[in-house]
């Protein structure tokens, strides 16, 4: 992960999203990620950058 320290509840959903695939998430995926994780919105779409990160860091 990146040198930024993330509240956990944005790490878990950015490392959830990053390890499961797009057919398996929950639609619409925001609302899912506030309801599962407690996360606000914006909290919810820095998960959702973080995961993007997370992706392409992971990509050899």
């Amino acid at each position: 992960m990146s040198n930024i320290i993330l509240p956990n509840n944005i790490e878990a959903a950015a490392r959830w999203l990053a390890e499961t695939p797009q057919r398996d998430r929950p639609k619409p995926l925001l609302p899912a990620l506030r309801e599962i994780y407690r996360l606000t919105a914006v909290e919810a779409v820095e998960a959702i950058r973080e995961s993007h990160k997370l992706i392409r860091e992971a990509r050899p």
